[in-house]
């Protein structure tokens, strides 16, 4: 039976994120259900480089499979890669929407997560 929403979350594990490759079953068992939203929350956590790139790879054939993800991540190199549209939000306030690289180039977006040259913020 197929259901409206599969959830995935990095910290729900008891050991707390998981820190190999063995994450993934999880989020391939969630795909059984059948979701119409499968929801990712930080599933990056605590991943070395190759594990990211695998994982970006695997939800990128999911994606490309027809399935709807909602991708919650911290990592911004893993979301430009894999994501079709971002919402960037801050403080619980929705600061900019739109392509990868719209989002990667709007003003909130740069002074929220990579903050401003001491030099531009004394700037008159």
């Amino acid at each position: 039976m197929s259901g409206p929403c599969s959830c995935w979350s990095s910290s729900a594990s008891p050991t707390g994120p998981r820190r190999s490759a063995a994450a993934f079953p999880t989020v391939t068992n969630a795909l059984a259900t059948e979701p119409k939203l499968l929801l990712l929350d930080e599933p990056a956590a605590g991943f070395n480089p190759a594990e990211k790139a695998a994982l970006a790879e695997l939800i990128g054939r999911i994606r490309d499979t027809g399935y709807t993800i909602l991708l919650i991540e911290h990592d911004m190199g893993l979301v430009m890669r894999i994501s079709d549209w971002i919402a960037v939000l801050d403080f619980g306030e929705k600061i900019a929407e739109g392509l990868p690289s719209q989002v990667q180039n709007d003003e909130r977006v740069i002074n929220a997560y990579l903050g401003v040259a001491d030099e531009q913020q004394t700037a008159p």
